[in-house]
C-alpha cells in the first residue's frame, strides 16, 4: 500500500501544503490507520460508560 500513498500524496501535494486535506483515500493512507484504532477504542470506552449507567 506504500505505491497509492505516493500517488495520492503528488496528485494532492498542494492541498496538504494548503492544509486542506480532505481526500479520504489520502487521509486513510496517512493518518487512517491510528484514527481507526482511536475511533474503535472510544466507542469502546463510551458503551462501557452507558452500560455501567444504565444497568
Amino acid at each position: 500500500m506504500i505505491f497509492p500513498s505516493l500517488v495520492y500524496y503528488y496528485l494532492y501535494k498542494n492541498d496538504l501544503e494548503e492544509g486542506y486535506n480532505y481526500n479520504p483515500f489520502l487521509f486513510y493512507f496517512f493518518v487512517g490507520k491510528k484514527y481507526v484504532v482511536t475511533l474503535k477504542n472510544y466507542f469502546f470506552y463510551m458503551k462501557r460508560i452507558s452500560i455501567n449507567l444504565y444497568f
